[in-house]
């Protein structure tokens, strides 16, 4: 975060200490371009502590141009060749702007923006002190683009100005001290072109508002000359006042001296406004009332730096070094902290569960002692391994033996049914708790001469038969002897020999079966 911003002009500059400034405090203090007074006070700055600049000189110039219409990876090499035109330039910035035409040839152009702040033997001064210091310039912003961002961007929907309105082309012009103005031509919400208005210190109020309205008819006559905007077209007119004068008399010399009575008075802009009116900065002294906007916008808004140069870009690098640094450490905490927390509360669930089986394990050796004081077995250990393995024994027979007693009621049914003849007998056994199923399956032929009706309700009389069990479950065919439909019936009736058939089918179902354990009839003793 930035700490300190320095404004600097041709005369001096203003150090702002962006902490200490409050909404109704400027901690600020201003110095002249004495080299002795910088070095004391850049020797006080912290290397930490971030520094901004913004640069407020006269000799500070922008340039536009149109340039063949380019995709942005094409940009930088295009950029680097029009920058390379201000060697000598202490700082140089290219901005594209939203701004397109197309030239004689039909081919599509935008417009770009070189800005660039030459080198002056107090500027350099100036970095060379911030260099030999280390201190951290993070930022470098121009005075003019500043304020065009924090008109669009914090104070145009606070008049009224926004939307298609904010693109007509207007002039901004801002009192900033008692004869000191700043002009800003705005076209589409870009800016196109500044001025400073330095107006003589003999006139009185209603001279001063008509000299700037006759400065103001300069600034237009300047665009209409340049073709900025075509000839006669409304351009509006916005006042802005940070000195704490009366609004009026100026809007009214600039609406009688530069509204044509050719316009369309609905697409025309007219706005006057104090800034103490607007609730800015009401407690600063109107020469800094500007001053204290601005700072408040660096303060909360934190644009990004419009200039760069070789130290800044260092700067910035070591800067994101530095927070990456301690983002890493603090993911680093927090995932020790987590590996700390998850350990201790491991621990403390692993020592209740140990208590727990502690507790677990006494309980248990106490029964097993009242236990043997009380019961006295009468058979050792080698008795007692003969019959589990007994019983380990009886249990295989009775998983993975014979199913013959389960099967006899199904020999009885067939007996009972001689016209069915089975082929296939298949089971499988499933133990469910205390109780186990046998899965059964047959596979067999109706026999008979008889018609195709006859044989199937024979068949299904032998499943009939198989039901009356009623350890029988879920009984059903796989197959039947043929089908039920009628054309496999009048298949079979329509033979004119009746010969003896063998309808195949097959069926399954499952046969529940308990066997508990009985003991063995034991003889009393007389």
């Amino acid at each position: 975060m930035m700490r300190y911003s320095l404004f600097l002009r041709d005369e001096g500059f203003d150090v702002v200490d962006l902490e200490a400034t409050e909404r109704d405090h400027l901690a600020t203090a201003s110095l002249t371009w004495e080299p002795q007074a910088i070095r004391d006070l850049l020797g006080e700055f912290e290397p930490s502590h971030g520094l901004a600049l913004v640069l407020d000189f006269s000799d500070e110039s922008m340039h536009y141009e149109w340039v063949p219409k380019l995709f942005p990876w094409e940009r930088p090499a295009l950029e680097k060749r029009l920058k390379s035109r201000f060697e000598k330039s202490a700082f140089v910035h290219a901005h594209w702007l939203p701004v397109f035409q197309k030239n004689a040839e039909g081919r599509e152009e935008q417009l770009i923006l070189l800005a660039n702040a030459s080198h002056s033997p107090k500027l350099d001064m100036l970095l060379g002190f911030i260099e030999e210091f280390g201190l951290a310039l993070r930022q470098v912003y121009s005075y003019t683009f500043l304020m065009e961002t924090w008109f669009l961007k914090r104070l145009a929907r606070r008049i009224g100005l926004k939307g298609k309105r904010l693109k007509q082309p207007f002039i901004l012009t801002v009192r900033e001290t008692e004869r000191r103005f700043r002009q800003f031509v705005l076209i589409e919400s870009q800016l196109r072109m500044t001025r400073n208005i330095e107006l003589d210190d003999v006139l009185d109020e209603a001279e001063c508002s008509r000299a700037l309205a006759d400065e103001t008819r300069a600034t237009l006559r300047y665009l209409y000359n340049q073709k900025l905007v075509p000839f006669n077209h409304e351009v509006g007119q916005v006042y802005l006042d940070g000195y704490g004068q009366a609004v009026a008399p100026v809007m009214g010399a600039l609406r009688a001296s530069l509204v044509s009575t050719s316009w369309d008075r609905t697409r025309l802009i007219l706005k006057g406004e104090s800034l103490g009116g607007l609730g800015l900065a009401p407690s600063a002294p109107n020469e800094k009332r500007t001053l204290m906007c601005l700072v408040q916008f660096l303060k909360t808004a934190a644009p990004a730096s419009f200039y760069r140069n070789a130290y800044t870009e260092r700067v910035g690098r070591l800067w994101q070094w530095n927070r990456l640094t301690w983002l890493s450490w603090a993911l680093v905490a927090l995932l020790g902290s987590y590996a700390l927390l998850q350990t201790a509360i491991d621990y403390f669930v692993l020592t209740d569960k140990a208590e727990q089986v502690m507790a677990k394990q006494q309980q248990f050796e106490q029964d097993k002692q009242r236990l043997q004081s009380v019961i006295h077995l009468q058979y050792d250990a080698e008795d007692m391994k003969a019959t589990v393995e007994f019983f380990d024994q009886l249990k295989r027979v009775k998983q993975h033996g014979s199913v013959g007693r389960e099967l006899a009621v199904l020999s009885r049914v067939v007996n009972r049914h001689p016209a069915i003849e089975l082929t296939e007998i298949r089971w499988n056994r499933h133990p469910v708790l205390d109780e186990e199923r046998v899965q059964v399956w047959l596979s067999g032929h109706v026999k008979g001469n008889q018609r195709y009706e006859v044989l199937l309700q024979k068949a299904d009389a032998f499943m009939a038969g198989i039901r009356e069990d009623s350890r029988v479950e879920q009984l059903k065919y796989v197959n039947e002897p043929l089908n039920r439909n009628a054309a496999q019936a009048l298949a079979v009736e329509g033979r004119l020999e009746r010969k003896t058939q063998e309808l195949p089918f097959s069926l399954t179902y499952r046969l529940k079966v308990f066997e508990p354990l009985t003991p063995a009839p034991t003889e009393e003793t007389p």
